[in-house]
């Protein structure tokens, strides 16, 4: 009975505890990025199952919101990969990966 009421009194007051640090912890250092306008998207994928893969082309339209954008970032699954980056005239231009 003891170590019941002991662990129910513990448990906020290791969450209030957590809050408080958290108030004082130091803040994430966050890059500056230029920010874009996503204006539309379209998937064309093909699963295969049988082969545990998946193939798509995607064209996304945008435009810089920000004046000097020279980059565009994109989140990806880790478990994906990017196998050329073309502009809307088909040349292919510089893309990295970065997980």
């Amino acid at each position: 009975m003891f170590r019941e009421s002991r662990l129910g009194w513990t448990a906020p007051m290791a969450a209030g505890l957590m809050l408080f640090a958290a108030q004082f912890a130091p803040a994430q250092d966050h890059r500056p990025e230029s920010r874009i306008d996503v204006q539309q998207y379209t998937i064309d994928a093909e699963i295969s199952p049988n082969l545990q893969t998946i193939a798509a082309k995607t064209t996304v339209r945008f435009v810089p919101v920000d004046d000097g954008v020279t980059s565009a970032s994109f989140e990806l699954n880790n478990g994906l990969n990017v196998s050329k980056v073309v502009d809307d005239a088909g040349k292919q231009i510089p893309a990295s990966r970065t997980h």
